[in-house]
């Protein structure tokens, strides 16, 4: 994802492990979660909102779910009560591949600029 980041010219900046959220644990325990990292986007280009956001292999989410539920949903709170997302994606060769693809796609119907 960090490698789509860099060629995507609506995002005006990315911060890696920006933020560390407060949340309790399944045991009740105060706990600290710190995400993957935040995008910032050129609103006036794009209206979208930062998004702040985990990557995983798809492996990691399936065999750890529960442990990262309770982390995601503090990071969810956390980004709603600032008018942000959070996004969680796969690290999976396929997705980044699709992803990609799909990013580069959409410069294929551009004319160049001379």
């Amino acid at each position: 994802m960090m490698e789509l980041i860099r060629f995507d010219r609506a995002v005006s900046r990315f911060v890696p492990q920006p933020l560390t959220v407060d949340y309790r644990g399944t045991d009740g325990r105060a706990r600290t979660y710190t995400p993957d990292g935040l995008i910032h986007y050129h609103h006036q280009e794009t209206h979208l909102p930062p998004v702040l956001f985990e990557v995983k292999f798809r492996e990691d989410f399936r065999k750890d779910w529960k442990t990262y539920l309770p982390k995601f949903r503090a990071a969810k709170a956390y980004c709603r009560d600032r008018g942000w997302r959070f996004l969680t994606t796969s690290k999976d060769p396929a997705n980044y591949l699709s992803r990609l693809a799909a990013h580069y796609l959409t410069y294929s119907s551009r004319p160049i600029d001379r």
